[in-house]
């Protein structure tokens, strides 16, 4: 299925929804410097951006769930999955090749697709998948608990990755991270610096995976399997961590804390260092979505997206309103988001349930 390049007002979203949606459903006006790349029936989610900057492929729902690509120059967009299953995980691999899992609970698959949409390869059982950073591998998650994964060989040959002794083994959003010590302690007195000053280390980085469970997160360094504990839920202070994004140079992981048992206690996002004191310290509330480099992030806040400095304190620079989540390109100049356009039971909120296009606008800097 090909859909012609999308409306640019929400006039024209509503009169293409076609009464889809029941109950009251309001139509908000496009925010200002925004235009559409894609409208489908009910919503889009997962936007993920092509290295080429010209090409957006998404997670869509126009009738059942399945993989778009966007042309961010014309609009013009394609489904590129016939299967009607539902959708989750969308990724980029090196190699022009995109990553997704298809189906629900136990049953979910992770899959192999060409960027055109020409080969669909079923790779194994599990979901929550992401990409290494050199397409070679994949990590991902099963009922035995987080699993990685050469692409090199057929079938695949998952490797369990070691856990701690734990309750229950539910969703871990494992993610390749490549770890370089950047700092080594120098002996006191030494030409460094005195008093053991922190200077640039000369050990090469090594591969390493980051996952979270129960509220810790955790990192696996790929080589040897050591397991170690970077981060601590802390029932105290409310600190329940969901997920972890390393950052670019493998300094930091961006945490995503919650904690369903204490609903008055904000979701935040806090940044623990892999070379320092391994304390996490809440950079701001909200839900992280990517880093931007080495230093920025970009977050959901009560649907909005902000980006922000990874330091406490730091001032947001709104970007976009009445979103569900979205990304930015890999120039750093644009965000693609998904704008919520109805209101669907009139309450006012920003949430999953609102019908969601896929919209393209400047990204604003501080």
């Amino acid at each position: 299925m090909t859909l012609a390049p999308a409306a640019h007002a929400a006039e024209d979203l509503a009169d293409f929804l076609g009464g889809a949606k029941a109950g009251p459903v309001q139509v908000r006006p496009l925010p200002e410097g925004s235009r559409v790349l894609l409208a489908p029936k009910a919503k889009v989610w997962n936007p993920v951006w092509h290295t080429d900057g010209r090409t957006i492929a998404c997670l869509a729902n126009h009738g059942d769930d399945a993989v778009w690509r966007v042309d961010v120059q014309t609009g013009a967009a394609r489904r590129i999955t016939r299967d009607p299953a539902p959708k989750s995980s969308l990724g980029l691999l090196a190699g022009d090749r995109w990553l997704y899992v298809s189906g629900t609970g136990s049953a979910r698959t992770v899959h192999l697709l060409a960027a055109d949409g020409s080969r669909d390869e079923e790779l194994a059982v599990g979901w929550n998948a992401a990409p290494s950073a050199d397409g070679l591998a994949i990590a991902f998650d099963t009922p035995l608990g987080p699993q990685v994964a050469r692409l090199d060989a057929r079938p695949l040959q998952p490797r369990r990755l070691p856990l701690p002794e734990l309750k229950t083994v539910g969703d871990c959003f494992p993610r390749f991270a490549r770890i370089h010590p950047r700092t080594v302690t120098a002996p006191s007195g030494s030409p460094a610096g005195p008093n053991g000053r922190q200077v640039p280390g000369p050990a090469p980085g090594t591969e390493a995976v980051v996952f979270a469970q129960e509220g810790h997160v955790y990192l696996v360094h790929l080589p040897d399997g050591k397991l170690e504990r970077i981060a601590e839920r802390n029932m105290q202070d409310l600190a329940y961590f969901v997920f972890g994004i390393p950052s670019p140079d493998g300094a930091a992981v961006a945490l995503f804390s919650t904690n369903a048992a204490a609903l008055s206690k904000p979701a935040s996002t806090c940044v623990v260092s892999l070379a320092g004191d391994r304390r996490p310290r809440e950079v701001s509330l909200g839900k992280v979505q990517q880093w931007l480099d080495s230093d920025t992030l970009l977050l959901l806040q009560n649907g909005q997206l902000c980006t922000t400095r990874a330091v406490p304190g730091a001032q947001a620079t709104l970007q976009a309103a009445r979103t569900t989540g979205g990304s930015v390109s890999p120039d750093g100049k644009r965000l693609a988001f998904e704008f919520a356009f109805q209101d669907t039971n009139g309450d006012g909120q920003v949430d999953w349930r609102d019908g969601t296009s896929l919209l393209l606008k400047d990204l604003l800097r501080p």
